[in-house]
């Protein structure tokens, strides 16, 4: 089953029980689902894989189930795990199918165009009501690459004919007035089993009940407020430095030293006296001339007369 089919899954009615904290829910339905049987056989082991992981889910334009919209959505998924690809999808529409619309699809290595030109679904010829095509999508080139390989899918949308609605488009694929046919290639491990054609089944399958893991609620827990219990902590006790009290110094009276000095002996060389003394002469000191005053005068009145005469001339000369 595709991702997208199982988020709009047939479930049990709406409704909620409360047991114990735990709330059960139900999902109604959002889509209705078809796979496909095979109109050609090639091999047998395609077959049986394009007919369990095929599938087709049609709803109206938003994925729900408003049966009264005028547009149609369909999507196909590849959801086993052997290899394959859908390559191209085509539309016998009954004229419920007004004009195609826009495609979508789950990302890279998914590439569709609108179909032109041969819109022939292989085998389809080989039915008894022919599948005739009037619409169809294809897979852009290289197509088993571009096309709905397993995880994949590619959606389309549909303008219905007026006064047509989604539940016409139920009505008519469920009596078969309306089919789709893909045609699904390279098959196998390295993608070389060949292809295969189908066309839907014209029943919607039964729903498909997924059980899901029940959605507790959590019970808030009760919080009960007690007061803080608060314990003494020891004293801290920090032990105090030891007290050093300095002690007196300890005063040993040391007994003076006496030291015996012995007298200091300066021998003393004897006194000779020579009794060969020369014998010193000693003259009177001989007098001092000084000049008498009266000599002093004359000579600096000399002298001085002697510059006045000197002076007066070396003025003169100088005039």
């Amino acid at each position: 089953m595709s991702k997208y089919t199982q988020s709009f899954q047939f479930l049990l009615a709406t409704s909620s029980v409360c047991i114990s904290g735990i709330i059960l829910t139900a999902v109604p339905a959002q889509a209705f689902q078809f796979n496909f049987g095979h109109i050609t056989s090639n091999k047998a082991t395609n077959v049986a894989a394009g007919e369990s992981q095929l599938f087709m889910d049609v709803t109206d334009a938003t994925g729900k189930d408003n049966l009264s919209s005028s547009s149609v959505l369909f999507k196909f998924s590849n959801v086993g795990s052997v290899g394959s690809s859908i390559t191209q999808i085509y539309f016998d529409n009954s004229s419920i199918l007004k004009s195609i619309g826009p495609i979508a699809d789950s990302g890279i290595g998914v590439d569709y165009s609108i179909a032109s030109g041969n819109l022939n679904l292989p085998g389809g010829n080989s039915l008894t009501n022919k599948f005739v095509s009037d619409f169809g999508i294809e897979a852009n080139t290289p197509v088993s690459q571009e096309g709905v390989n397993p995880g994949e899918w590619v959606n389309v949308l549909f303008n219905l004919t007026p006064t047509k609605t989604l539940q016409d488009v139920i009505n008519d694929m469920t009596n078969g007035s309306m089919r789709v046919g893909i045609h699904v290639q390279a098959f196998g491990i390295n993608g070389k089993d060949g292809s295969e054609a189908f066309v839907n089944r014209p029943t919607v399958k039964p729903p498909v009940v997924v059980s899901t893991p029940p959605v507790v609620a959590p019970i808030p827990p009760v919080v009960v407020s007690t007061p803080p219990v608060v314990v003494p902590a020891p004293p801290v006790v920090v032990p105090a430095p030891p007290v050093v009290v300095p002690a007196p110094p300890v005063v040993v009276p040391t007994p003076p030293v006496v030291v015996s000095t012995p007298p200091v002996v300066v021998p003393t060389p004897p006194v000779v006296l020579s009794t060969l003394v020369p014998s010193i002469e000693i003259k009177p000191p001989v007098p001092k001339h000084v000049p008498e005053p009266a000599f002093l005068w004359a000579m600096g009145a000399i002298v001085g007369k002697f510059a006045l005469r000197r002076r007066a001339k070396t003025i003169t000369i100088s005039s």
